[in-house]
């Protein structure tokens, strides 16, 4: 993906678990940009979205894709505007209904120059 730009994709999620769950979203998931040799957030979406409030149900050993929005705006002043180019890596913070949340593991990524 390009520093400084969006990109939308899908994340696939599976229910390997003893239960069915319901992901809560305003119509998809937002990742975050995280370094992966410290962990520290250091970018991810910056702009406005709609929240409506809408569930995606996973059957007992089903999967399903639930869109993705990835931004590589910085959070962080020492990096400028936009995360630099570079390894990196991305996750997401799930809202399981009933459930609390959960965050995915580190899914890497490759930020490429303008």
């Amino acid at each position: 993906m390009k520093s400084g730009r969006n990109l939308r994709s899908v994340l696939r999620i599976s229910d390997a678990g003893q239960e069915k769950i319901a992901i809560v979203t305003h119509g998809g998931v937002t990742a975050r940009v995280v370094d992966p040799d410290t962990n520290e957030t250091v970018g991810g979406y910056a702009g406005f979205q709609t929240m409506p409030r809408i569930k995606f149900r996973i059957g007992l050993g089903d999967s399903i894709e639930i869109p993705l929005l990835v931004g590589t705006a910085s959070s962080v002043s020492r990096l400028g505007y936009a995360v630099p180019p570079g390894r990196g890596a991305i996750e997401v913070i799930l809202n399981l209904e009933g459930n609390g949340s959960f965050r995915t593991p580190l899914l890497p990524i490759i930020v490429e120059g303008k």
